[in-house]
């Protein structure tokens, strides 16, 4: 206790800046335009812009407190983040402080201020994709995976597997010049005899030709006939 009038040590008052007070006052006669719930979020949105700053005075803002600002809402936006604010009221505060200083550059005290300053406010859309829940995958469990092969039209099994032989090769062509191709000569590919699937392993040497007619690369495969039960 302190003089007997009750204020308690362990409690400091928030902090209070004082430096804007007149700009406000300025701005909320511009702002008569706007609804009180529009005007309120704007003047929660300006003191969180001192709290910030520390209470620097608008009339000399500069770029590298409008990127701290911004770095504040793009830290803010995580939800791991233990002062988490909403995208929502992200989104708010960085158009209402653009449009703020947007209205500031035209008025006298504005004079001394960046003409670029409102842009620096803009949040990249990046900031908004790290707010958002990461989808978990879901991956076909092996039985799962056996039943779509087993039900999988022959024709759409030899273009699967010419496309896995193929495609990877193809792109990697592209990645380097027309005239130097990752791999040429030629590479065998094995077809298994037996089994559900020997039609479909078969019917892939000719799928991996076509694609071979049609691509960019030169390797070419050559077809080797296994039969496991010899």
């Amino acid at each position: 206790m302190l003089g007997g009038i009750g204020i308690s040590q362990g409690i400091s008052p928030p902090d209070v800046y004082l430096a804007n007070d007149r700009i406000i006052a300025k701005w909320q006669i511009y702002a008569g335009r706007f609804d009180e719930k529009t005007v309120a979020s704007y003047l929660s949105t300006l003191r969180y812009c001192e709290g910030v700053t520390g209470g620097k005075s608008f009339e000399v803002f500069s770029i590298s407190d409008a990127e701290k600002v911004r770095n504040d809402l793009k830290r803010r936006v995580r939800k791991d983040a233990q002062d988490t604010l909403s995208t929502s009221t992200v989104r708010h505060r960085a158009s209402h402080l653009r449009t703020f200083f947007e209205w500031l550059l035209k008025q006298d005290e504005g004079a001394k201020l960046a003409k670029d300053l409102p842009d620096y406010f803009e949040l990249p859309k990046a900031a908004f994709a790290a707010a958002l829940p990461r989808a978990i995958k879901k991956y076909p469990t092996i039985e799962e995976a056996e039943h779509l092969l087993e039900a999988m039209p022959q024709d759409r099994f030899s273009t699967a597997i010419g496309s896995f032989l193929c495609d990877p090769i193809n792109d990697s062509y592209a990645k380097t010049s027309r005239s130097a191709p990752v791999w040429g000569g030629t590479l065998p590919l094995f077809v298994i005899g037996g089994g559900r699937h020997y039609e479909g392993y078969s019917g892939a040497f000719s799928e991996v030709e076509r694609l071979i007619s049609e691509s960019l690369f030169r390797t070419s495969f050559s077809k080797i006939e296994l039969d496991l039960s010899e």
